[in-house]
């Protein structure tokens, strides 16, 4: 006699004992490309956007080199500036110092003009 559910054969849906081996490693192999896969596209990904932030920290290396090229160009004037202006400052102390020896000279004969009078 035979038993229920199909006899002595244990074949489950067909398959052969020896297939189901093949198929598990079959479907491991496909889920590890899988990972692989989407490793991969994460990878790439990080490069990518490392590529692009890399892209970006150069334009910000050329403007700050751009801007730090304008201040050394205004420091620049501003050093001229000040040095004209101590030539100036040192002009007028000598005009001062001359004016006062004027005067200082002249109080004598101003003092003389006023007892005359």
């Amino acid at each position: 006699r035979q038993r229920r559910g199909g006899g002595s054969n244990s074949n489950v849906g067909g398959r052969h004992p020896s297939n189901g081996g093949n198929e598990s490693q079959a479907v491991q192999m496909q889920i590890q490309e899988r990972q692989q896969r989407r490793q991969t596209a994460q990878r790439l990904a990080e490069a990518q956007q490392a590529e692009q932030q890399l892209g970006e920290l150069g334009q910000l290396f050329g403007k700050m080199s751009t801007l730090i090229s304008e201040q050394g160009e205004v420091l620049e004037k501003i050093e001229d500036d000040v040095e004209s202006a101590l030539v100036d400052v040192e002009a007028g102390q000598e005009q001062l110092a001359i004016l006062h020896n004027i005067k200082k000279g002249n109080r004598g004969l101003i003092i003389k003009v006023f007892l005359l009078l």
